[in-house]
């Protein structure tokens, strides 16, 4: 299945975004410029996360929604693994019916997990970055629960 002439509708997926401060979501907020520059229509959906950062404003192309979710490993354990609660489900299964691309930032998060299997349910294509690989905290249960998802 070819994918569809640009320009192309696109669903970025993050667990974070700014303000949160980090490297994914500086690289995910290039992609949705340059996607935006090139013409296309770009949602990205991440977490409602907070930070000291510049904020992201949706502008023509770029919407930006924001899924709430706890932050709580984050508060308490410095690990930015947002918890969503049941409605990112129905949230995402509207987000992948609006677009061709799905890209997916990150293997282990709530998220990205329901972006795919949505997608796939959807028959969106999807393409999937992992930006970490196996990393390693301070805490040893946080390393282990890492290398468990």
């Amino acid at each position: 299945m070819a994918l569809p002439e640009p320009p192309l509708r696109v669903l970025l997926v993050s667990h974070v975004a700014p303000p949160h401060v980090g490297g994914v979501e500086q690289l995910a907020r290039h992609e949705a410029e340059a996607l935006r520059a090139e013409g296309h229509e770009v949602t990205w959906s991440t977490s409602d996360a907070d930070g000291a950062g510049e904020v992201v404003a949706a502008r023509p192309g770029l919407h930006i929604e924001r899924v709430r979710a706890w932050h709580l490993m984050e508060r308490r354990f410095h690990i930015a693994y947002p918890l969503f609660g049941p409605g990112l489900w129905w949230r995402m299964w509207k987000a992948v019916g609006k677009v061709d691309l799905v890209h997916v930032h990150g293997l282990v998060f709530m998220n990205s997990i329901a972006a795919v299997v949505v997608a796939r349910l959807r028959g969106r294509r999807c393409v999937l970055t992992d930006h970490g690989g196996i990393q390693r905290y301070k805490s040893k249960l946080g390393t282990f629960a890492l290398r468990v998802l």
